[in-house]
Parts: C-alpha cells; sequence; structure tokens
C-alpha cells in the first residue's frame, strides 16, 4: 500500500529541508513505472548540485602528501 506523497513529506519532515532540491514522486520498483521521471529528475538537478559544491571542493585546502626525507 503506498502513502500519499503529503504523508511522506510529513512523516519524513521534508519541509524541514529547504537547502537543496528534493522531491517525491511515484513510482513502482515491480513494473519500473515513474522510475525513468525519478531517473530524469534526478539528471536535471544533480547539476545544479555539483554546482553548488563546486565551490567548496575549490576552497577545501586537500592535505600534503607524507615526505619521510
Amino acid at each position: 500500500m503506498a502513502l500519499p506523497a503529503e504523508e511522506i513529506e510529513e512523516l519524513l519532515n521534508l519541509d524541514m529541508i529547504n537547502d537543496r532540491a528534493w522531491t517525491i514522486m511515484a513510482c513502482s520498483a515491480s513494473t519500473g513505472e515513474g522510475l525513468s521521471d525519478g531517473l530524469m529528475w534526478i539528471m536535471k538537478n544533480v547539476d545544479k548540485w555539483l554546482i553548488n559544491i563546486s565551490g567548496l571542493l575549490f576552497k577545501y585546502e586537500w592535505p600534503k602528501p607524507y615526505n619521510d626525507k
């Protein structure tokens, strides 16, 4: 039995997440219905996520290699 999207949102307190994109999409693992839509949403939104973290990657100071001389 599937829960309505509104109930899932409430149970997981998703309304508290406001610093990243999220969505609830109906899908069926047994029939595959809705899976391509969900994957398309991920593909469209992963670019936005990568752009958001790209600044963090360049600000991070990577550890210097160990030199045992």
